[in-house]
């Protein structure tokens, strides 16, 4: 439920090990639900990032930012969205989005 998702990640902290591609224009990202290569994501991730957080703009038509190694993040909150994706395993699962924010 969102409730034990809920408890068990808002508040987990992480550090990031690779570099990280976020898009900060959902409707550009090719990879977003609904897009051409979005399929049945299943998972969606929002960042808050801070001043200090190392970032480089990549591919412009993607409006893709590229987190660098190392970035430190914590968890703000986790809920359904409403809608459904379609993995391509199959099935149909409820989507996730995960609120993140770098400190």
């Amino acid at each position: 439920t969102e409730a034990q998702l809920q408890k068990a990640i808002v508040g987990t902290t992480f550090k990031t090990t690779s570099y990280t591609s976020f898009s900060y224009d959902p409707k550009k990202s090719p990879f977003a639900p609904g897009n051409a290569l979005g399929g049945g994501r299943e998972v969606v991730i929002k960042a808050d990032v801070s001043g200090n957080t190392k970032v480089v703009f990549g591919a412009k038509k993607q409006a893709e930012v590229i987190g660098n190694k190392g970035n430190d993040y914590k968890v703000k909150n986790i809920y359904f969205d409403g809608s459904t994706a379609y993995p391509r395993n199959g099935g149909a699962k409820p989507r996730v989005v995960i609120d993140v924010e770098t400190f």
